[in-house]
């Protein structure tokens, strides 16, 4: 698991996060840190100022629609037990800057 650091959302090295970038810069979706920022709101229940948790869902279950086994739907990745572990990473990699 690594933090991308504009965002503050885990991904992990399996789920394409440079692809999903590119290919949402390729077609000018604006909703490419959407299912990141909702998976991170199902992991830890907390809500950032700013961020529109209704759109996120639309595009977590846009993607989940067009691409069910993408490895970011995986359960484990959106668990809350994992929740506070993951905060723990992103206080880390931040604190390293």
């Amino acid at each position: 698991m690594n933090v991308e650091l504009c965002r503050g959302t885990p991904f992990w090295s399996d789920e394409g996060f440079d692809e999903i970038v590119m290919g949402c810069l390729r077609a000018k979706n604006e909703r490419v840190d959407d299912p990141f920022l909702y998976r991170l709101y199902l992991l830890t229940g907390k809500q950032y100022e700013g961020v529109d948790y209704q759109r996120c869902e639309e595009s977590w279950n846009y993607l989940k629609q067009r691409c069910p086994t993408w490895p970011g739907f995986d359960a484990s990745r959106r668990n809350p037990v994992r929740g506070p572990e993951i905060m723990v990473q992103i206080a880390e990699t931040h604190a390293e800057l």
